[in-house]
């Protein structure tokens, strides 16, 4: 992270889970009309610590998202959702109204992550997924119009620019890359270690225009383009609002439209832009 740009005070607390207020039920109940919809909201989980922060920022993301209507569910119903690092968080994806889900995080390896994935999913669905091949499962969620099918593929994979040296472990080296579908409406990342949700240049092109980018985090690719633009120092003791303002303009010369969070109002940790 660049020289400067470091949490605030305000944001290290909300990190450590600290003076966070859980979403109400109110809130709750109306931004999410159907059972299947609140059972995966009660259900969100996260593996990355502090946990209570992790879980509550999901929470609070999809609840912001849902209430203001951010996200087009039509191109979420035609277009793959792609979620980077994903473990088997199978439900913060379907909160935001993700139909087809590729759940991309080399954990699949094990069978134990594919049998914990179908746990959650049989959690949410009240019955077994109904598993298509190997890597591949169906069931039926309402997400307010009635029961549709939802898709969910795992791929034991590494989210990465071909070619881009491995940054781990030797035994990374051995893990396949993910072949990014052609055309994607979502790419989705949580708490991604070393790995960035535009770490692969085809990211902007294969998003379909209307698309989406949404992760807790600002990316590499953003912090090189603003230090391009603006100088090396740009971020030396610059505030979260003009982070935000430099989101704006950096997507904006990359074609898309930056989105701001009111939860996020005191932070800067997160990207939230739309394709144009």
């Amino acid at each position: 992270m660049p020289e400067g740009l470091t949490p605030s005070d305000a944001e290290v607390r909300k990190l450590m889970g600290l003076d966070i207020e859980p979403v109400s039920q109110e809130r709750i109940m109306a931004a999410f009309p159907t059972e299947d919809l609140r059972r995966a909201m009660s259900l969100i989980n996260a593996e990355t610590m502090p946990r209570k922060s992790a879980v509550e920022h999901k929470k609070r993301t999809a609840t912001e998202i849902r209430e203001k209507n951010l996200i087009d569910q039509t191109i979420l119903k035609q277009y793959p959702t792609v979620y980077v690092g994903s473990g088997v968080d199978i439900e913060y994806p379907l909160t935001l109204g993700a139909r087809k889900v590729e759940m991309v995080d080399p954990i699949f390896h094990d069978e134990r992550a594919v049998s914990d994935l179908i746990t959650e999913l049989t959690k949410i669905a009240g019955e077994a997924p109904k598993q298509t091949s190997k890597n591949n499962f169906e069931f039926h969620f309402d997400f307010g119009d009635g029961d549709e099918k939802v898709t969910i593929t795992v791929s034991p994979t590494l989210y990465a620019q071909p070619g881009a040296d491995r940054i781990f472990s030797q035994e990374e080296d051995s893990i396949p890359l993910y072949d990014l579908p052609e055309r994607v409406g979502m790419i989705l990342g949580f708490r991604t270690t070393g790995v960035d949700i535009d770490s692969d240049k085809r990211t902007i092109a294969n998003l379909v225009p209307g698309g989406y980018l949404l992760a807790d985090h600002v990316t590499a690719s953003f912090i090189r383009e603003a230090q391009e633009l603006k100088g090396e120092a740009v971020f030396s003791g610059i505030e979260s609002q003009d982070v935000k303002g430099l989101q704006k303009e950096v997507w904006g010369k990359r074609g898309f439209q930056f989105i701001p969070l009111e939860h996020e109002e005191d932070s800067y940790q997160y990207t939230f832009v739309r394709k144009f």
